[in-house]
């Protein structure tokens, strides 16, 4: 999944009332963000271990008062519940998880820090660029095993993809006891993507990382999704996530996949990842074939528990001829397993064990 580091820059409360829209915005992304930090989203919110020391030293904490003051300022108190607004912030304080679970090296100082290109002079909703520097610094020491890293960023950064960000790192945190602490200062450099909302991340590009760096079927569910929105979207670029088709991952899939080589960066992981993605978009790229009950029966095969039908496709015709079975019952697509041509048979599934994720309220 991906990890999104979160600017703490965001989470502060402004205490001033010429914002104008975007005092909008500010609230627009504190709700997409809280929902981003819902744990059945496939999504790790990752926020530094001092965030809330930082907040309050800046006099910027997203207490009660605070945001009811900040509600009242912008002339907003007729749209925006204050406590709603408090429920978000501190939702994602508390289910977001800490830099240190991920890091061996947690940034405590940094200096010498160019960015490129140059972060706004006005950043919102607050100013705190000795803070912006800090956690763009911390995306820049890898993590082990090395997993997709995404900048949260505070508002008016806007249509920035990426910073180019080069730094000097002259004071860390604790490191765990079986971990050396790097010799100081550290000089380091990175690309690191901008994340302002899950629209962002939705390319083929994007959704095949996913799919190899997936750990479970959550995983491989956001990685189907951004995939299929981003191929429906060739073809209409206004395309939405409702005109998907609703998909889930089957008991057996996952297995399946490590069996013939389409999990992680396994040799036919690609084609998998690509296939499922243009079923769920309604743009397969093979044809889709009816699973009959037998080789001399023209009757297609059907699931008991839901009466569901059982379809195939290939993934690859040469040597082993891998095929993708999957299950389709009133435009609901369960993904059943991949198997070679000579043993293809369609895995029913347990029931209790298949995963949907709905992610519609995030696009």
């Amino acid at each position: 999944m991906p990890n999104i580091l979160v600017d703490t820059a965001l989470l502060a409360v402004p205490n001033y009332a010429e914002v104008g829209a975007d005092a909008d915005e500010l609230i627009d992304r504190v709700t997409h963000f809280a929902q981003l930090a819902d744990p059945e989203v496939p999504v790790s919110m990752v926020l530094l271990n001092d965030v809330e020391a930082i907040l309050w030293d800046n006099n910027a904490g997203p207490d009660f008062d605070a945001i009811e003051e900040f509600i009242n300022l912008v002339g907003l108190a007729d749209v925006y519940s204050p406590q709603d607004l408090f429920r978000q912030y501190t939702y994602i304080l508390e289910a977001s998880s800490r830099a240190s679970e991920f890091f061996d090296t947690l940034v405590a100082e940094c200096s010498e820090v160019t960015v490129t290109p140059e972060l706004p002079s006005n950043l919102f909703p607050l100013n705190m660029r000795f803070e912006t520097h800090r956690v763009l610094s911390q995306l820049c020491i890898k993590t082990l095993p090395d997993r997709l890293w995404l900048y949260g960023s505070s508002l008016r950064c806007e249509g920035i993809l990426s910073f180019s960000v080069s730094t000097s790192i002259n004071s860390v945190g604790e490191v765990g006891d079986d971990k050396p602490s790097p010799t100081l200062p550290l000089q380091l450099n990175d690309d690191i993507p901008v994340f302002h909302k899950i629209w962002d991340i939705v390319s083929l590009a994007m959704a095949e990382r996913l799919w190899v760096e997936a750990q479970n079927a959550g995983d491989l569910a956001l990685s189907i999704t951004i995939g299929s929105l981003a191929l429906l979207r060739t073809t209409n670029k206004d395309a939405k996530f409702s005109e998907l088709k609703v998909f889930g991952v089957g008991s057996g899939f996952i297995d399946s996949l490590k069996a013939n080589q389409c999990f992680g960066d396994g040799k036919f992981s690609g084609n998998a990842a690509r296939m499922c993605m243009g079923i769920v978009a309604g743009l397969p790229f093979n044809s889709i074939q009816k699973m009959r009950i037998s080789q001399k029966s023209s009757k297609q095969r059907v699931r008991a528990a839901d009466k569901s039908l059982a379809y195939r496709t290939h993934i690859t015709k040469g040597g082993v001829g891998l095929r993708l079975m999957f299950w389709e019952s009133q435009q609901i697509i369960e993904f059943a397993n991949i198997g070679p041509k000579l043993e293809e048979e369609i895995e029913t599934g347990i029931a209790s064990s298949r995963v949907y994720v709905s992610l519609g309220d995030l696009f």
